[in-house]
């Protein structure tokens, strides 16, 4: 019963927007599934859910999933950035070159600008490739270059390749820039065709990494989901509840807020037994 809640919330959530943050989508799974079981969000999706869902990263590592039900907007193209355009190949959005004013526009399909082509799954790879290649791993590091080897060797590799850079700053540190720089190479690669002077060519990788303005954004409620759960599993409401509380961190659980005579009553009625 619970896995096809799960697939219900998930494609409800694909329809609605193109890309949700793995924190907030961990979020409001919580309760009504133990992703713990499956080793984690992650791996539940690509297990799972995979029509659904592919997991990617956002700028810094950060764990994104892009949805492969969502149909494109227009309103939708203010919120995506040049940057996550070129370099998320499942995103519904491309990167163009506006040759009125040579600025970058995003947007499903442009017919009156240049089209730069997105950085490939390949490309992807082999970025992260030539990172494990090129650099020096010192003796204690050796089990962390082991685990991104391993990494590399599986289909969808990024899980496993974060999660191996997460356990030294340093080394994740360096991929980051590494990563960072290897894209923007790819994206003056992509100038090299076209008739474009150095200086606009500067202008648009800055515009390309610039960090994308401040948008609007409208984040899913957690209980507008627990509304939409009471109307359609009004009998497993509460259990979704209580999972939810118990995998919560001590943090979040200080912040719930629960009427102080819930807590003592009951407190009372245990005492007694």
């Amino acid at each position: 019963m619970s896995e096809d809640i799960v697939r219900e919330t998930l494609t409800r959530l694909a329809e609605e927007r193109p890309t949700i943050p793995g924190s907030n989508l961990g979020s409001l799974l919580r309760g009504i599934v133990d992703f713990r079981a499956y080793g984690g969000l992650a791996k539940m999706i690509s297990e799972k859910y995979s029509d659904i869902y592919e997991m990617g990263y956002e700028r810094g590592g950060h764990a994104t999933f892009h949805s492969k039900l969502f149909a494109p907007t227009a309103d939708a193209e203010n919120t995506v950035s040049p940057w996550d355009a070129f370099v998320h190949f499942d995103l519904p959005y491309n990167l163009f070159l506006n040759e009125m004013d040579m600025s970058l526009a995003v947007a499903a399909k442009r017919d009156d600008a240049k089209l730069i082509e997105k950085v490939s799954k390949t490309e992807h790879r082999n970025i992260a490739d030539e990172f494990l290649i090129s650099r020096a791993f010192s003796e204690g590091e050796l089990p962390i270059k082991t685990s991104l080897k391993n990494a590399l060797a599986q289909d969808n590799y990024w899980p496993g390749w974060n999660r191996a850079l997460r356990l030294n700053d340093s080394i994740y540190r360096e991929w980051v820039s590494y990563r960072r720089s290897s894209i923007e190479a790819l994206f003056l690669s992509r100038l090299a065709g076209l008739d474009l002077d150095e200086a606009t060519k500067t202008k648009l990788l800055q515009s390309l990494s610039a960090r994308p303005r401040p948008v609007k954004r409208t984040y899913l409620s957690p209980s507008k989901e627990v509304n939409r759960l009471k109307a359609n599993h009004p009998d497993q409401l509460r259990t979704f509840l209580v999972g939810a509380i118990e995998q919560m961190p001590l943090a979040d659980l200080l912040k719930l807020w629960i009427p102080v005579s819930a807590i003592t009553e009951l407190f009372d009625d245990r005492k007694s037994k």
